[in-house]
């Protein structure tokens, strides 16, 4: 429901989000895991959620899986690029 959601209230609360890690988990805990937003949900021209404006999605966020090799990685830094242009091109275009 987009009308109770506040962007700036969002914006901070991420902005100042931490976590702190108590230790390292082990290998087998390590790998990619399978799930994510459906790639149904946003535009892939530009990464944009469908379901609500102004939001951007990348990399692990979304149900995409590369096999082993770095191509996770290569979609996380790709997809997260485009995403950011995106989300810039779009602020400039509208600001508040």
């Amino acid at each position: 429901d987009n009308e109770h959601y506040n962007s700036e209230k969002a914006a901070q609360l991420l902005k100042h989000f931490r976590l702190t890690p108590d230790a390292p988990r082990s290998f087998d805990e390590a790998m990619v895991c399978a799930g994510g937003i459906p790639l149904q949900e946003i535009d892939t021209n530009n990464f944009e959620s469908k379901k609500m404006r102004n939001i951007f999605l990348c990399g692990e966020m979304l149900d995409i899986d590369g096999d082993c090799g770095g191509y996770n990685l290569h979609f996380a830094w790709a997809s997260g690029a485009a995403a950011g242009t995106a989300a810039a091109t779009s602020s400039l275009q509208n600001p508040r």
